[in-house]
């Protein structure tokens, strides 16, 4: 909770303005935001030039770099005209304060139906929603007391009587509204389109503190407010914030805990290597011993890092794609690099911290390059890190001892982000293989001992990973909702044909009823039956369809005739209002069931005639289902697929698993959505595009024929180090 402190309220009555003054004080700061609305339009779209063109050069096609030319043809030609359409709304909104609490609320409405939007609208409205709530968040304390300062200058001036709200034209929503109508007039395709709006996001989270510190001070030195405080937290929200502040401290705890126990981690791993040493080694430490008493040279850090930086240089090939994953022998690498041929000169070793840190990130990339979960391609630009993680642990031992270390969570991020990524992908137009490899390039290009690079490519990198799961959390709730819908639309069709075919059986109906049935009535039994949760007209449609079918039947009985006399007229009746509903044969439908009336009446009239034609047998109509019900048996399960079963029956959405296809190749995707009717499983690829659909039954079955493998989520560093504690833990122990 954040509060503006009472002390500015003492302010509210010396604040007073004329008229004539608040709209001077009103044109001003309309002028301030213009001009930086102006500057902001500006840079946006000369970072969004240099975009463009840097798009269109690496164009995979000439009509996609067609497509990116026009697109900052177009925005050159029409950026005067987005700019004064900006500042020409700013004004109205200023001086006419409740002209915002109707675009809000507008906006409001639009948010409440999304599903009503297209695509691309909907992906404009998540841009320019996020932008404004990252604003928000960013800026808070300013954007509270700038409102404030504002909607007491209306209220002095009697401009506003009714105080709803302190929201005004300087609310971030307000102004993405703005800006993104005045970016309507482009003439440019979705993507170039939500493009412009992404790069005008960041241009506004980046420097839209300086607007509201330049109102906030204007209106301050005005005498509007001007002893107002931003105060964090007042005597109202004292126990909320107490709350708070115990929140905090036991999370505190918490990671001081986890801090403590990971330093418990990282002494347990040293002292199971000095346990190794003492039982490995004590034999060659006598043979060395014997042969010289001369006590070894240890080398500096900075002669150790010298060395590392020429291995890098030897080992590392330039393209960093090439090869496979390989773990580098850095025992060997550096006994040579160390002490080469001359075996008469004082032998250099490293002192007895580094070594360990050597065998610690040996082990460490072992099990990374022996991790099924990671992707091929991503496993070896991942490979080529082993040289500046040692470097990292020589100059800053806590990488194993904190999860929050910037190198180790940049490593889990690489590896959780690369989770997805198939090797059938096409690395030089992939996003992600480029923004993992450019992130491995420069930390071995620009590594020099300054931990803060990694915290800067990792925050880039999960500002890419930010944008990229935004759009594919879309794509991905539309291919779900796109899912559901077809698998509903299919199971209805299903049942509307099984449930007819149940209802005539081996009856001979005459073909005007048929016709009717099949291509008119099914379309009111489908609609019934997805409307059914909402309506219930499933029933009512099935229970005509029947009554229908039975009036074919001839009656012979008096009480069959007493009720086909009841019935028939209200069946026709029935069938009309629905088919006109459906728009079914709307030209000739008075004609069709005239055909059907006089097929009834000669029903009615000649039962023994028609008699044996129509009998039906008993035993061919199938039960009629409900929305919601099986309308088939499953299979038996095999006893030998229970677990198997158990097991997809836990997975969760969100997992991600492998498949092993027939001819050797692999791909990776997500449980996007658990269909329980019917029996449906969802996978969708990291773009959130659909790419298989299975059952329960068949993925058990994938599952234990080895075709199927569920990949672990987990931090990859984490993993690695209890690994690695597990193998030293078992070497011990048998050497004990």
């Amino acid at each position: 909770m954040s509060e503006i402190n009472s002390t500015g309220q003492a302010a509210t009555a010396s604040s007073t303005k004329t008229l004539t003054e608040t709209k001077r004080l009103l044109a001003s700061v309309t002028s301030i935001i213009q001009r930086y609305l102006s500057k902001c339009i500006n840079q946006t779209f000369d970072s969004l030039d240099d975009s463009l063109f840097e798009l269109a050069n690496s164009a995979r096609t000439n009509n996609e770099q067609s497509c990116f030319f026009d697109a900052m043809r177009e925005i050159r030609i029409k950026r005067r005209s987005i700019e004064e359409y900006a500042n020409s709304a700013i004004p109205l909104f200023i001086t006419e304060p409740r002209r915002v609490d109707i675009i809000l609320q507008k906006q409001k409405e639009i948010s409440s139906e999304l599903t009503l939007l297209g695509e691309q609208e909907l992906e404009e409205l998540v841009l320019m929603e996020s932008a404004a709530s990252r604003v928000r968040v960013d800026y808070s304390g300013d954007l509270l007391l700038s409102q404030q300062r504002l909607y007491n200058l209306y209220e002095s001036s009697g401009m506003v009587t009714e105080r709803q709200s302190t929201t005004t034209a300087l609310d971030p929503q307000v102004i993405c509204r703005i800006i993104s109508q005045s970016c309507s007039c482009l003439e440019v395709e979705a993507k170039e389109k939500l493009l412009v709006l992404r790069h005008i996001g960041y241009q506004l989270q980046e420097s839209y503190g300086l607007l509201l510190h330049a109102v906030n001070e204007h209106l301050a030195d005005n005498g509007i407010l001007p002893s107002l405080k931003f105060k964090s937290a007042t005597d109202a929200t004292a126990a909320t914030m107490h709350q708070s502040t115990s929140a905090e401290a036991t999370t505190a705890n918490t990671e001081q805990s986890n801090t403590q126990h990971s330093a418990d981690t990282y002494a347990e791993l040293q002292s199971l290597l000095a346990k190794m040493r003492k039982t490995g080694n004590e034999p060659e430490k006598q043979a060395n011993d014997e042969t010289f008493n001369e006590p070894a040279y240890v080398v500096s850090e900075k002669e150790l890092l010298q060395v590392l930086a020429d291995v890098q240089r030897h080992h590392i090939p330039e393209n960093l794609a090439d090869g496979r994953a390989e773990l580098i022998d850095l025992k060997e690498i550096f006994s040579t690099a160390l002490n080469g041929d001359n075996s008469s000169a004082k032998k250099k070793v490293v002192n007895q911290e580094n070594d360990d840190a050597i065998n610690l990130v040996s082990m460490l990339f072992e099990f990374i390059l022996d991790d099924y979960n990671l992707s091929a391609p991503i496993q070896v630009l991942i490979s080529r890190l082993q040289i500046p993680i040692l470097k990292v642990v020589i100059k800053d031992p806590s990488f194993f001892s904190r999860s929050t270390h910037p190198a180790r969570r940049l490593l889990n991020a690489l590896a959780k982000a690369g989770i997805g990524w198939n090797d059938a992908s096409e690395k030089s137009k992939d996003k992600l293989y480029d923004q993992i490899h450019n992130i491995v390039r420069k930390i071995l290009d620009e590594f020099d001992g300054d931990i803060s690079l990694f915290t800067r490519l990792n925050d880039d990198f999960q500002r890419f990973l930010d944008r990229e799961g935004r759009r594919a959390s879309i794509i991905e709730e539309r291919t779900k909702e796109a899912e559901i819908g077809r698998i509903k639309t299919q199971k209805a069709q299903n049942t509307v044909k099984s449930t007819l075919k149940g209802l005539t059986g081996n009856q001979a109906v005459p073909e005007v009823a048929r016709e009717i049935l099949e291509n008119g009535w099914s379309r009111v039994m489908f609609l019934s039956y997805l409307k059914n949760d909402k309506e219930n007209r499933w029933l009512e449609a099935v229970k005509v369809a029947e009554e229908l079918i039975w009036c074919l039947s001839p009656p012979v009985s008096s009480a069959d005739r007493e009720r086909w006399t009841r019935v028939a007229p209200g069946c026709i009746k029935a069938l009309k209002k629905g088919l006109q509903e459906v728009s079914y044969n709307s030209a000739g439908l008075d004609d069709t069931l005239s055909q059907l009336k006089a097929v009834l009446a000669q029903t009615f009239k000649h039962p023994l005639a028609s008699q044996a034609a129509t009998a039906k047998p008993a035993n061919t109509v199938t039960p009629i289902t409900e929305p919601g019900e099986t309308a088939h048996t499953e299979q038996p399960l095999h006893a030998e697929n229970s677990a198997e079963l158990i097991a997809i029956s836990n997975m969760q959405t969100g997992d991600w698993i492998e498949f092993s296809l027939v001819n050797g190749s692999r791909f990776r995707c997500k449980l996007s959505a658990k269909i329980d009717d019917p029996d449906c499983y969802i996978f969708v690829n990291r773009l959130g595009l659909k790419v298989v659909e299975k059952s329960r039954m068949e993925l058990a079955n994938d599952l234990a024929m080895g075709r199927l493998s569920v990949l672990e989520q987990g931090l990859l560093v984490d993993r690695a180090l209890d690994a690695v504690m597990g193998n030293l833990r078992k070497i011990t122990a048998k050497q004990a």
